[in-house]
């Protein structure tokens, strides 16, 4: 399957982090994959191009994804809360990237939470 052709601003964006933050090749890589699923969501579902996503569009796309979590040892095929956490992460990054450079007014992922994350307790050295 080839790779979707993303917005001219994500590929800025990953420029950016690479450059400017000196990102590693793999967070580059996680960064474009998250990018790349929440483009193709707001591009099919919502008819528009991420750069141009509202509050609502990307609230959809989370419900979607919440849809989609698993609970640990289940369901493997599905996706982890931190999952959800990250490609949040990543949207609040690209988000304010935009509005550095003047390309939106506004961060339409302020106001959206991140998911509560459960913690896990360690494992002692006797169920390791």
């Amino acid at each position: 399957m080839p790779k979707p052709t993303l917005s001219k601003w994500v590929d800025s964006f990953l420029d950016m982090l690479t450059t400017e933050r000196g990102a590693a090749l793999n967070t580059r890589h996680a960064y474009w994959r998250d990018l790349a699923d929440v483009s193709l969501f707001v591009r099919e579902s919502r008819k528009k191009e991420i750069e141009n996503a509202t509050a609502e569009d990307l609230k959809a796309y989370l419900t979607d994804l919440a849809g989609k979590i698993h609970v640990k040892g289940q369901n493997k095929n599905q996706i982890a809360v931190r999952t959800v956490a990250r490609r949040l992460s990543a949207l609040r990054q690209f988000y304010r990237y935009l509005v550095s450079e003047n390309i939106r007014q506004d961060d339409p992922t302020s106001a959206i939470e991140s998911p509560k994350q459960t913690r896990t307790l360690p494992k002692t050295l006797a169920e390791s």
